[in-house]
């Protein structure tokens, strides 16, 4: 942002903080649901295998929506 001219403010600060903060605890999420199922006895690639594709289900439904 310094090269092309804008001050980084307290607001875009926060913006950023927010942004990681929610990316973080996204894959927080993620990573115990597929630990979980791994000690249920599921491989690792059977697991995150199915943690994908039940998070693009999701994901479809949330942009299909008008």
């Amino acid at each position: 942002m310094y090269i092309s001219g804008f001050s980084i403010n307290i607001l875009t600060l926060l913006g950023i903080v927010l942004a990681t903060g929610l990316v973080v605890d996204d894959a927080i999420v993620v990573l115990e649901n597929i630990y979980q199922k791994i000690e249920e006895g599921m491989s690792p690639m059977q697991a995150s295998l199915q943690r994908f594709q039940r998070n693009c289900i999701c994901h479809h439904f949330d942009y299909s929506q008008p």
